[in-house]
Order: structure tokens, then sequence, then C-alpha cells
């Protein structure tokens, strides 16, 4: 279906690019991967820092966790923990500043601070407003498969469809096709062998004509396929993952580990692109 390309804030995607590294920065203590969390923004920044250092592209601000059985965070709670620091870290790095966020208000805060990028796991389903603001601030997003709830997608045909869907909201509300990156959606509760077949299949996601993000950083199937309960341990299965979607053609890798994962993309990159030895 041709190249795909598009618009992360200031950073280009697609086939012609390398693999984009979208670092995660979770705000929320009660995030499924306790490594992954930090409490003050001083912290925040020296991990920002590092992530910088180890090659992100995009920086990706959670405040509240969507990982199941998560305690629920109000409006004022997202705010209280991702705007001010979204507002420091525009101020400080050059690379763009993602808010996950499935609520609007949230969204149209962050992206008013220095935010170019919404990653909204509902897929601009949960809140009816989110759409508009991402037009209205000319805002890039990432949308991932969700008919009512995260995870609530399984088989391949109900993910196409579902992104299908978001891709009708977001050109009914302007968004510009440039502007989309669209998410499979793996984890969040859904069963391991669900996640599997995702994987197998990441090619046929291209026929959405958009760019790819996907997201697996020590997720719960990989533990489950080599038996390690705690997140902690499953850094080497994510590399295993990331490396077959750089060979699927997947442009977005959301990790984590950014320097261990940058290290495989260029790797894997190197590889593909090696000429004949002469």
């Amino acid at each position: 279906m041709g190249r795909h390309f598009a618009r992360l804030g200031s950073l280009g995607v697609g086939d012609d690019e390398r693999v984009a590294v979208m670092g995660v920065l979770n705000l929320d203590p009660h995030s499924f991967y306790s490594g992954s969390s930090f409490a003050s923004a001083d912290e925040a920044l020296l991990v920002v820092t590092k992530m910088i250092e180890d090659n992100a592209d995009v920086i990706d601000v959670g405040g509240a966790s969507t990982a199941p059985g998560a305690p629920a965070v109000s409006v004022a709670g997202e705010k209280k923990r991702t705007i001010r620091l979204i507002r420091m870290l525009a101020a400080e790095f050059g690379v763009p500043i993602s808010i996950d966020t499935q609520r609007a208000s949230v969204a149209k805060e962050a992206l008013s601070v220095g935010a170019t990028i919404v990653n909204d796991v509902s897929g601009l389903k949960h809140d009816a407003d989110m759409a508009k603001v991402i037009q209205d601030a000319g805002a890039s997003c990432v949308v991932m498969a969700t008919n009512l709830r995260p995870g609530d997608c399984r088989t391949i045909n109900e993910i196409k469809s579902a992104l299908r869907e978001s891709l009708q909201l977001a050109a009914v509300a302007n968004i510009p096709l440039e502007h989309i990156v669209v998410d499979p959606g793996i984890g969040f509760g859904k069963p391991v062998e669900c996640d599997l077949q995702i994987i197998k299949n990441l090619s046929v996601f291209r026929e959405l004509g958009r760019p790819v993000l996907l997201g697996v950083s020590r997720k719960n199937f990989i533990g489950k396929v080599l038996g390690y309960p705690l997140p902690e341990n499953r850094l080497y299965g994510s590399l295993a993952v990331t490396t077959v979607a750089v060979l699927e053609k997947i442009q977005v890798i959301r990790t984590h580990d950014v320097g261990a994962t940058s290290d495989c993309v260029s790797m894997m990159q190197a590889l593909q692109l090696a000429k004949g030895c002469e």
C-alpha cells in the first residue's frame, strides 16, 4: 500500500525513516512496572536526560495508569502529575513530548504547555472532545485499537475494525492523516494467545495505510511465555519481540528501556541495510 509516513510532532516516522523509539515516563505509582514510575519532577528530569542520551526520539508522559486493576485517577490528579512536568520538559529538551491520556481536558492543557502528541489508548472513543482538541492544536496522535475499553479488541479483525473507526473519527474532526499513527494494543488484560497472534500478524496492520506503533515493553504476555511473574525480569523477552517488530517494518517502538531498545533497533536496521562485502 505504498510508503507509510506520519509526523509525531516534529519527528518524521515511516518506512524510509529510522525506527523511532518512544520512551515511557510514568507518573502514576500504580503503573504495572514500578521501574518506570517516578514520584518527583527532579527525578523525572534526570530520567528523561538519560533517555535522550540513549537516543529516545519521543518522551511519552502519563499520569493515570491504564494497567488492569489500577486505581482511578481524577482529572485534577492527572493534570497535577503531568502538566508542570511537561512544561519543564518542553523548556529543557528538544524532543517531541507525548501526553498519554484518554481525557480531552488533560490533552488540551498538555498541548498548551509543550506537548505535541496525544497517545490515546481509547482510540479517540473515551472522550468525545478529544479529536477536536487534537485538531485545534494541530497536534499528532497515536490511536490504539479499542471498542469500549482498552484490551477489548482481541482478534486481528477486531483490531483492524476498531482502528478504522478511530481513523474515521479523526477524519470527521479534520485531523490530517499524516498526523496519525496506529497501535494494535498489546496487553491490557488480553489472553497471552491474543497478544502472540498480534505479534505473528504485524504485517497486516500495514493495510491501514498508517505507520504502526508497538508497545510490548515488559508486558504480561512475555512473563507468561518465559515464566517471569515480575516485569523486572522481562527485558530480554521485550527485546526479542522488538527484533520481530523491526523485521515486520513497525515504525515506532514504545519502551521502558530506551538504551537497550535503541541498540536493538540500530543493530537490526544495520543488518537490513547491509550491502555485500567486496
